[in-house]
This record gives C-alpha cells, sequence and structure tokens, in this order.
C-alpha cells in the first residue's frame, strides 16, 4: 500500500459512528411491528450492506498489517457479499420505479458500484488502481449516510441537504486528483469516479423540488 495511503482503514472506521447516526431513528429504533415501512427486504438490506461496510474497513487495515493472506480471503468472500448486496437493491428500486425522483438514489448507487467494484476485481493486481477503484465504492455509502444525517439532525432541509451530501464528494474527488497528481501518483481511476458522481450529482440537482 502507497505510504499516503496507509492510514486509510482508520479513516474508514468513521463509518460505523457515521452509519449510526445516519440510521439510529430511521432505522435502529423501529419496530418491524409497529412500521409497515420496514420489512424482510429493509432488514436483508441493511445486514448486507453492514457486512460490506466492514469488509471495507477491514481490507486496507489487513494491509496496514501485511495480513496478506486474510486480505485475499476476504476478497474472495466479497464476491459473495456483492452479488448479495445487488440483490438487496432490487427491492429498493422496484418500490420506487413510478416516481424517478425517489429512485435516483437507489439506481445510481446501484450502477457506481457495478461499475467500480468490478473495475477494482480487475485490477486487484494493480494495487494502486485497485485501492482507488474501492475508494470510490466507499464514496458510494457516504453519500445516503450523510444525507440522512443531514436530515435528522441539521435544518438544512429536504432540498440543500441532498446538495450538499452529492456536492461534496465531487469535491473530495477533485481534491485527490489534485493531490495525486502533484505528488506524481496514479490518479486516473478518479476521473472516472469523478464523472459518475458529476452525473449523479446533476440527477439529484434537476430533479429537487425547492
Amino acid at each position: 500500500m502507497e505510504k499516503a495511503y496507509k492510514n486509510l482503514g482508520y479513516i474508514f472506521l468513521l463509518l460505523i459512528p457515521m452509519a449510526i447516526l445516519a440510521f439510529y431513528k430511521s432505522y435502529l429504533v423501529k419496530s418491524p411491528l409497529n412500521n409497515d415501512r420496514i420489512d424482510g427486504y429493509i432488514h436483508f438490506h441493511a445486514v448486507v450492506a453492514a457486512m460490506w461496510v466492514i469488509l471495507l474497513i477491514s481490507q486496507p487495515l489487513l494491509l496496514r498489517y501485511k495480513q496478506f493472506k486474510a486480505h485475499r480471503l476476504l476478497g474472495k468472500i466479497s464476491y459473495l457479499i456483492f452479488g448479495l448486496l445487488v440483490l438487496s437493491f432490487l427491492p429498493l428500486i422496484q418500490r420506487t420505479y413510478s416516481d424517478f425522483a425517489s429512485s435516483i438514489n437507489p439506481i445510481m448507487d446501484l450502477l457506481l458500484l457495478l461499475i467500480f467494484y468490478p473495475l477494482a476485481i480487475k485490477n486487484k493486481k494493480k494495487v494502486t488502481v485497485h485501492m482507488r477503484y474501492m475508494i470510490a465504492v466507499t464514496l458510494i455509502f457516504i453519500g445516503p449516510t450523510v444525507a440522512r444525517i443531514l436530515s435528522h439532525y441539521t435544518s438544512v432541509g429536504n432540498y440543500w441537504g441532498p446538495l450538499i451530501t452529492w456536492g461534496c464528494i465531487p469535491l473530495i474527488l477533485s481534491g485527490l486528483i489534485i493531490w495525486d497528481k502533484k505528488n506524481g501518483r496514479n490518479y486516473r481511476p478518479y476521473l472516472l469516479a469523478l464523472g459518475g458522481f458529476t452525473i449523479y450529482f446533476v440527477l439529484v440537482f434537476i430533479n429537487l423540488k425547492p
């Protein structure tokens, strides 16, 4: 792993408290017995997404401490978890397909997953490329998490909240591109990620109602 990214796993650990904050009010304290919006499909998506986040955190930490065999084993397990994750998105999309504005998020999340993760696997022997595509995968999960935090705990509202959330991700990627380019590192995977998340932001923006 590149020296500049050796603590990436510790940064990814922030996903845990962020996810707890994001889903505490809308999911963690809700009972399926008194909330008809929470069913088996939602639980399935939540469990698989949690497994995926744990995987995202574990893999760079295993590399950090040179646990290469465990890293490769989890990499193989990730194929199964990824398949389950893709399946878990389908009911979410099916429920919102009649309302394009509501279906943008699950459709774009799934589409970007289907682009970045296969590219990461294709380039698993090119560590610098593989890592950057996995960072792009992680950013997919940051969007919905931050959006819920802003919705539950701030007064930015349903218009500015999504704009801030999905507008920040292209800015983060732009910063990473500038940083890598300045230091002579391979920033090209970030360019593809920037294009994907910019399209995501534009779709969110044009379908928001002030």
